[in-house]
Parts: structure tokens; sequence; C-alpha cells
């Protein structure tokens, strides 16, 4: 089933953090108007298991009995939560992080929770949440974080010239659930910063800090413009971007973040920052492809 800007895309595998996605993407769906399909990706094949110890036919069914059972309880939750909310379920078989891609690249949202049931966090990190955040063209979202949701947002700007889709999510999420748009610029990570030369002159950083706030100001100008009735707060810290970004995510419901920064290394698919706040935010994370800025170098 292709899915449609209309649809968020929920991926269950039966786990608590799961079930924490599920009930963050089917209340997205909910405050938005759109419908909600829940899919539940098993591997095949399975090259793992002794051909004498498991019939071929028999594991298939078995994961894919496995995968209805968890989607029929992800199915209940929904049910209880967001009793006229549309969903149906999809189980869907092969690499994970591809049939997730193809599943989602319609959709307006794809939702994932930290970990599986296997509970290896770094692992599951690694080859799902930031597999679909490197190579998604759809937004996607962790769910990290179990306090209650908080409606502020927080914007990660990276002043490269590309933030306007992370800022079209961030608003029109506020927007939803009546929070408010932080944008954060962070600055000041980049050799000078801390350097201190005998005889040389004290570095000023007042003029980077006025130029940071003036680039965010920028930014967020047309989007105060389209959403008059949402607060905006412009936010430019110097630090270190994943470390800036972390502590806001304290006091945030969400944090939206483009899915590169700044760098200029060509094989760095996924921005250092972004995978920083994928593992350790403290909200729920949204990841928003971006066209790669052009830095005039090599990368």
């Amino acid at each position: 089933m292709p899915a449609t800007p209309e649809t968020v895309i929920a991926a269950v595998d039966g786990s608590p953090p799961s079930t924490r996605a599920v009930r963050w993407a089917a209340a997205e769906a909910a405050r938005t108007g759109r419908a909600l399909r829940l899919v539940s990706v098993h591997p095949w094949p399975v090259t793992a298991y002794p051909e004498g110890l498991v019939v071929a036919h028999q594991l298939r069914a078995g994961m894919r009995r496995e995968a209805r059972r968890a989607l029929s309880a992800a199915a209940a939750v929904v049910a209880e939560d967001h009793p006229d909310l549309p969903v149906t379920t999809s189980v869907l078989e092969g690499e994970v992080v591809p049939r997730l891609r193809a599943a989602g690249q319609d959709a307006a949202l794809v939702v994932l929770g930290t970990r599986g049931r296997g509970g290896l966090a770094g692992l599951v990190l690694g080859s799902v949440a930031v597999g679909l955040a490197t190579h998604s063209t759809t937004p996607v979202v962790v769910v990290r974080g179990t306090r209650a949701e908080d409606p502020g947002v927080v914007a990660g700007l990276d002043g490269s010239g590309t933030d306007d889709p992370v800022l079209a999510l961030a608003f029109a999420h506020a927007a939803a659930t009546g929070g408010s748009v932080t944008a954060t610029h962070a600055w000041g990570d980049f050799p000078p910063d801390g350097l201190h030369l005998d005889g040389a002159p004290t570095f000023e950083w007042a003029p980077l800090a006025e130029y940071a706030r003036n680039l965010a100001e920028r930014a967020v100008a047309p989007w105060r413009d389209k959403y008059p009735d949402t607060t905006v707060v412009v936010d430019p810290a110097r630090g270190v971007p994943a470390e800036v970004l972390r502590d806001r995510s304290e006091r945030a419901g969400l944090l939206v973040v483009g899915s590169h920064g700044r760098s200029r290394l060509a094989g760095l698919l996924l921005g250092s920052t972004t995978h920083a706040v994928l593992h350790h935010a403290a909200c729920p994370v949204a990841v928003v492809p971006q066209a790669r800025p052009n830095t005039g170098g090599t990368g």
C-alpha cells in the first residue's frame, strides 16, 4: 500500500520503545488530521539458522505471525487513545532500512523508537534510525525520552542556507500543539574558540554573536509571518552544537534538525551533530531531509 502525504507511518516491533513511538505517531496523526499506518518489517531471507534445525517456510510463517501479533497490539493501543483515528497495518519482509524507507517515501513522517526487542540501543540506532535519517526523503522522528510531552519545539539551525525544511516542520508542529518555537543556532565550535596566544590581541566574540543572532532572525522571519500566533524565541548560543541542542532538548517536546551539517566531508552522510542528538537528546528528535549546500569545496 503506497503512503501519501496524509499518512504518518510508525515502525512496530512489539518493544516498549516501539509502543511509545506508536503513541507519539498516533497523537501526531490525530492532531494533524492524517491517517496512521503501522508497519512491521521482519528480515528475509534469514541465513543464521542451520537448515536441519528449522524449516524455512516454518520460520517465515512464524516471523510473519509475530509481526501480525505486534501490529495487533499496537493497533489496540492506538484505538484506546484515539478511537476515531484511521489505522491500517502492514507486514513487510526484507532488509529493515530499505523497506521502511520505501514504505515512507511519500508519507508525512516515519516514526520509530530508540531500540528494538534485542535491547542493543547502539546497534539499532546505527542500523535503523541513523540509516533512515541518512537516506530517507521523508522526515524521520526517533521518539526519545520518557517524560510527559512539552509543547515547545527547538529548531536546530546550521546557517547553511538550507534551514527552511527544518523550520517548516518545527512551526507546523508547534502550531498543531499550541507550543512555541525556539530557533537555536550554536556558534563558536571552531579553532579560535578558547585559543590564547601570547602577545595576540583578545579575540572579539561580540561581532560573531551579533552575526549569529542576525542569521537566525533572518531564517525565522518568513515563518513568523506565516505563523503569527506562534511564539518564537531566537536563541544563538556559543558552544558545541550537539551539546547546546542536547541541553535545549531537556525543555522541549520535539527537537528538529537537518539531515546534514556544514561538514565538507563528502563521506559524512549524516551530520555529526544530528548523529549525536539522535543518541543523546532528552526528547523526540525529527531529522528533516535537506539539500546539501554548495560549499565550494569537495564535499
